[in-house]
């Protein structure tokens, strides 16, 4: 069901209704603090499996910047316990996670490339101080259908099905801004 190298701490705590890419990007941006990570990352979705399984169809191409930028600019990403804006102007990116004494947040920059690739370049403040990383995630699309992985090594999975699902991905992206409020009562504890 999950690759080998996730504990079964964290493994314990996953829950299906929360964003699969909260695993990813806390992981990669807080990679100082496994401890931090394992109490952050709250989930993936219950087709968790089928994720590491599936295979592209023939008829895929990369999104393009153009798509990518239209289909994040000015939207959060919502998480089970924390959110992501990528804002259009500067192309700032914002984030938050968790609450209490595990409560982070983010800032940084979101970037988007002909080769389906979105990039969140972001330093993590926790009480230890901030730890920087980047997280990139690859996208395909067929014209109707939206696959997304991690790079480098995540497993494709269905970010937007050609006809919507409840459970895609896409649905957690809405357009408001559920970073920016959060993360000035996190920064004012």
């Amino acid at each position: 069901m999950m690759k080998n190298s996730v504990s079964p701490y964290f493994a314990s705590r996953l829950g299906k209704n929360c964003a699969p890419i909260m695993a990813a990007l806390v992981g990669a941006m807080l990679t100082s603090s496994n401890a931090m990570a394992e109490d952050l990352a709250c989930g993936t979705p219950e087709t968790g499996q089928e994720r590491l399984s599936l295979r592209l169809p023939e008829n895929v191409r990369p999104m393009t910047a153009v798509e990518l930028h239209e289909l994040y600019r000015d939207k959060s990403w919502k998480w089970c316990d924390g959110a992501a804006y990528m804002q259009d102007k500067g192309r700032v990116f914002k984030g938050w996670s968790g609450s209490g004494d595990r409560a982070s947040w983010a800032d940084g920059h979101w970037t988007v490339a002909n080769s389906g690739k979105l990039c969140f370049e972001a330093d993590w403040h926790v009480k230890s101080g901030p730890t920087g990383g980047t997280t990139c995630f690859l996208h395909m699309t067929d014209g109707q259908t939206i696959y997304q992985r991690k790079e480098p090594t995540g497993g494709w999975y269905v970010f937007k099905h050609s006809e919507a699902q409840d459970n895609d991905e896409i649905s957690k992206l809405v357009p408001e801004d559920l970073a920016s409020e959060k993360i000035k009562g996190i920064r004012n504890q």
